[in-house]
């Protein structure tokens, strides 16, 4: 492309301080150095985690920073020692990295890359690339990355183990979902706590990630699925995704507490608890709903503030533990994703409630996040191409199904796979039989 090389003058929302509207700039964008590779973004979601950043909650987060980890795009260049990866691919920026030769990559219990760039145990630089620099100038001053991904930008700078090189054929303003939050619900009846099929689970927190789970659950064969959000609209979309029964935390169903309630119904409570809410109270609520000796909680986000749980229930078998991105590899799994919705698999046009204009309504966006309003909004950014959208009908629709089908099968042809089509190794897939009661 003419821009190989060159620096590039584009739009980004830029957060200069902690807690303030974003602002769009003109900024400058670097070409990419060695491993890296330079995106033009041509969608991106607006996600908690890019709410929380700008916020200042975190005292770690550096200003000003271009926030944004949901996205699709089109490379435009690639740095040196970059393999596998041309411009004009289209592309999922995602903010797990995942490089292929590290302990976390190389065992299936891990998908915490050594690069991720979040986390307290973080061993890379966590707002930079890794040579410590930023690619983003703006009125003469660095801007810092977040996650290594920076979507709010019309063009961003990323590790080439974070590229994901998908169907070029895929709608990226729907593939977009698959991103973050879609993602990291979905995985997690899969990879981190294996729903059994006939088994009760609950979720706390009906957003995107919410959701996610439960679409994940019923595809795992949840005969119970509970779903908690003190919104009634949030519990609307609940049932509307297959919850079977819905509560509000602050229920008193039969007059007992909703732990009490839930443990009391399903003889000793919940198999699986997913808690997706990012409250501290949402977790303790989901652990002391579930089954002693077998119970599972699940923390899937950045919780407001430390645990307190009831040490008693601890011991008596119920454990707790957390999982990023759902537990997916990213680059080994996002493509297979993006061809299960091809051929008709994954309900993702059904997580997208809201399409902005373009970048300059990010702001309404991101209030509309903070209002529960929806599941995930859109914006495109920049001039988007025809062939990006979800536009297809017709024999054409159906060649490209097939077309995906068959890449599906060729996935499962070439990797280790379950018995349900996803590239996660078999010891991964940790379901013992266990003769217990399931509801």
């Amino acid at each position: 492309m003419e821009t190989e090389g060159k620096v590039i003058c584009c739009r980004a929302a830029v957060a200069w301080e902690p807690n303030k509207p974003l602002v769009i700039e003109q900024i400058e964008v670097s070409p990419p150095k060695e491993g890296e590779v330079r995106v033009k973004i041509l969608f991106t979601g607006i996600c908690h985690t890019d709410v929380f950043v700008c916020s200042g909650k975190d005292p770690n987060v550096k200003f000003p920073l271009i926030a944004g980890h949901e996205a699709t795009g089109i490379v435009e260049s690639v740095g040196p020692g970059v393999h596998g990866i041309l411009p004009g691919d289209h592309v999922i920026p995602a903010p797990i990295p995942q490089c292929r030769s590290c302990e976390h990559c190389y065992a299936p219990e891990s998908n915490l890359c050594k690069l991720f760039q979040f986390g307290p145990d973080c061993k890379v630089p966590a707002q930079t690339m890794l040579d410590g620099t930023t690619r983003f100038k703006c009125r003469g001053q660095d801007v810092y990355h977040f996650i290594g991904t920076s979507t709010f930008s019309e063009y961003t700078v990323v590790l080439e183990s974070c590229i994901c090189k998908i169907n070029p054929k895929a709608p990226l303003d729907i593939v977009v979902a698959l991103g973050c939050g879609f993602t990291t619900g979905y995985g997690n009846p899969f990879n981190v706590a294996p729903v059994v099929p006939g088994s009760t689970v609950g979720i706390w927190g009906i957003g995107a990630i919410g959701l996610g789970v439960m679409v994940g659950c019923k595809e795992r064969g949840a005969k119970n699925i509970i779903a908690v959000d003190p919104e009634p609209k949030k519990l609307q979309l609940a049932a509307k995704f297959g919850a079977t029964e819905m509560f509000s935390p602050n229920d008193r169903p039969n007059g007992k507490s909703l732990p009490e309630y839930l443990r009391e119904k399903y003889d000793g409570g919940l198999l699986i608890a997913f808690e997706a809410a990012g409250s501290h109270l949402a977790v303790r609520q989901a652990f002391e709903s579930t089954k002693k000796g077998f119970g599972q909680t699940v923390v899937l986000g950045v919780i407001d503030q430390e645990l307190k749980i009831p040490p008693d229930m601890l011991l008596m078998g119920r454990t707790i533990k957390g999982a990023i991105y759902g537990g997916w590899k990213s680059r080994d799994t996002l493509p297979m994703l993006v061809e299960k919705y091809m051929i008709g698999q994954l309900p993702l046009e059904e997580f997208i409630s809201h399409r902005m204009e373009n970048l300059t309504q990010i702001n309404e966006g991101i209030q509309r996040m903070e209002k529960c309003d929806g599941i995930r909004t859109v914006i495109p950014m920049g001039t988007i191409p025809s062939s990006a959208t979800a536009n297809v009908t017709g024999p054409l629709a159906n060649q490209q199904q097939q077309q995906a089908v068959l890449s599906v099968q060729q996935n499962q042809n070439l990797s280790t796979i379950n018995d349900n089509g996803f590239g996660v190794p078999k010891q991964q897939e940790n379901v013992r039989e266990i003769k217990i009661n399931l509801v």
